[in-house]
């Protein structure tokens, strides 16, 4: 999602739930910290093949699962508003 930052410019925001039981199984037991550098590798190797305009600024890792439809596509602007709702 894009995120509105004070003076008005738009940043790419990523809510990355990973499936913790297929990391334990493929990586082991990992901390906290040791999850969230594993993916701050992998989002910045994502980024480096991408434009510096459409690269992931911001992201968070997350175990409660996306709000979604019955159809189980993602209900975005739902996400979005809870998402700011716990900033505030």
């Amino acid at each position: 999602w894009g995120e509105e930052e004070p003076n008005g410019n738009t940043i790419i925001s990523a809510k990355i739930v990973p499936n913790f039981e297929a990391i334990k199984e493929k990586l082991g037991n990992l901390t906290d910290f040791q999850l969230k550098e594993k993916f701050g590798e992998i989002i910045k190797s994502i980024n480096h093949k991408l434009s510096s305009y459409k690269a992931i600024q911001k992201w968070k890792l997350s175990a409660e699962e996306l709000i979604k439809t019955t159809t189980q596509k993602i209900k975005r602007f739902e996400e979005i508003k809870k998402e700011k709702k716990t900033k505030k």
